[in-house]
């Protein structure tokens, strides 16, 4: 179908109303666009849905149709899994309209929303009652989430938390076929059978659309202590982690590796604020601890912390937050990391994750292989040392034109990155997802033997091949 014919429009407006389905390129143009600026190609409609039973109306007539569709959240990911694939004509399915809170409670350290939730709102709903719900990303005031969960997305308090998945007690899911599956009790033990929710997490709407979730909340924060540390070098870093470790064992909530060049790079494109100190040496640390009890007295525990290592000569200079807005100050520049590689032309990226222990071995080896590949590119390696994973951005000051030379600059630098990551036992995808963007890389470093049996369960799952085609697998 290279069109969407008039009573297939009209069965959809039936369904959603006629708000609900945009077919004009011009009302669809805020929908095929993320962050990254690029425009992609009309879909056959933006569908609209307001409820879990108008999701399941129109997966159950494309599925009758054998119409593609594609999940949309607050398209904030990186690896173009919310667009239907090039040249197959797709609905597009937005649940930017079920973004209610369903239920919250406390008592029982819960909330239930719908999937379009922005995980800002979120967050914003649990303290207010008194809780706390740690994910906490950079797009966290866009993204929604239903594509937080899709994605399995990580961030900044994974190192104490989790990923996404951790947070979730039960999920509402509509299959492809329009059959809706819900598990919404929120559950702390739950064995009856396999955990149906967990299936669908991670798995960028292939298997069905997540509609509604049950996620767990944390009692309130009534501390929360943060330090910006400099450091000469990136085993002085790792010296900074074990020590943190060892004094919070349970409350280290955060810790980024930030080189200081990296930093500089930031400043200089966004504009952004100053270094917090003079004295500067090759690394920066973010630092963070936070405890729900309020017999803990955890300001004069990591005043200690930092007096010690500023004893044993580790952190280089540094500071302490004195309150919430030199705390935002601090994340600030952490944030100004990705935006201002989004300014940089001819970038190429990586999301890296090793053991945190060979970080350094990641870090010093990245910095060699692409000098000697690329000199004249900026590279920017930083991110979540506390669990191990590094984005890595290689930037041109110019596009240039694509070369022979720079095109063979860039092949050259792909193949020693991911021959890197695969020496070092580590994972090529992070947090990011492997979209459509990483699918070729997805195939060739599985074993068959993986991608038989993912095979076999999208396969089961969604025989007909309707869910996000292209997005993951092969089409």
């Amino acid at each position: 179908m290279k069109v969407l014919t008039e009573q297939i429009a009209l069965k959809l407006a039936s369904i959603l109303g006629p708000k609900g389905v945009l077919i004009d390129p011009g009302d669809q143009e805020r929908y095929l666009t993320d962050w990254s600026g690029k425009l992609h190609e009309p879909a056959l409609a933006i569908l609209l849905p307001k409820s879990t039973d108008q999701v399941s109306a129109v997966i159950g007539l494309a599925h009758e149709l054998k119409i593609p569709l594609t999940t949309q959240g607050g398209r904030t990911g990186v690896t173009g899994a919310t667009f239907p694939e090039k040249g197959l004509p797709s609905f597009i399915l937005s649940l930017e309209k079920m973004n209610q809170i369903v239920e919250m409670d406390p008592l029982n350290l819960k909330i239930s929303v719908e999937a379009g939730c922005i995980l800002q709102d979120v967050q914003k709903a649990a303290d207010a009652q008194g809780c706390f719900f740690p994910l906490s990303l950079g797009a966290e005031g866009s993204c929604q989430i239903g594509g937080v969960l899709a994605t399995n997305a990580g961030g900044n308090t994974t190192i104490r938390y989790g990923n996404a998945r951790d947070f979730v007690l039960g999920i509402e899911v509509v299959l492809p076929n329009g059959n809706v599956v819900s598990r919404m009790a929120g559950l702390r033990k739950d064995n009856r059978g396999f955990d149906l929710s967990q299936l669908f997490l991670g798995t960028e709407g292939t298997f069905g659309v997540i509609v509604k979730a049950v996620l767990k909340l944390q009692p309130k924060q009534v501390s929360c202590q943060t330090a910006f540390l400099n450091t000469e070098n990136l085993e002085n870093v790792f010296e900074v982690f074990s020590s943190m470790r060892r004094w919070f064992p349970e409350h280290l909530s955060a810790f980024e590796l930030i080189p200081t060049d990296n930093l500089e790079f930031a400043i200089e494109k966004m504009q952004y604020q100053k270094l917090p100190f003079e004295t500067v040496g090759e690394y920066c640390a973010i630092v963070e601890v936070s405890t729900g009890s309020a017999k803990i007295d955890l300001q004069l525990l990591f005043n200690e912390c930092i007096e010690e290592l500023f004893e044993n000569e580790i952190v280089y200079d540094g500071v302490v937050a004195q309150n919430e807005q030199q705390t935002k100050d601090i994340w600030g520049l952490r944030e100004a990391l990705p935006q201002s590689t989004s300014k940089s032309l001819g970038l190429i990226s990586f999301d890296f994750a090793v053991v945190p222990s060979r970080v350094i071995e990641l870090v010093e080896t990245l910095q060699t292989g692409i000098r000697d590949i690329a000199p004249s590119t900026k590279l920017l390696t930083y991110g979540h040392m506390g669990d191990g994973n590094i984005h890595v951005n290689i930037c041109r000051d110019s596009l240039l034109d694509e070369t022979l030379e720079t095109a063979l600059e860039s092949k050259r630098i792909k193949e020693f990155c991911y021959s890197l990551i695969e020496q070092l036992d580590g994972t090529y995808s992070a947090e990011h997802g492997i979209g459509r963007l990483k699918r070729e890389r997805f195939r060739n470093a599985s074993t068959k033997e993986e991608l038989s049996l993912m095979q076999q369960i999208k396969d089961a799952i969604d025989p007909e091949n309707i869910m996000n085609p292209g997005a993951v697998f092969e089409l």
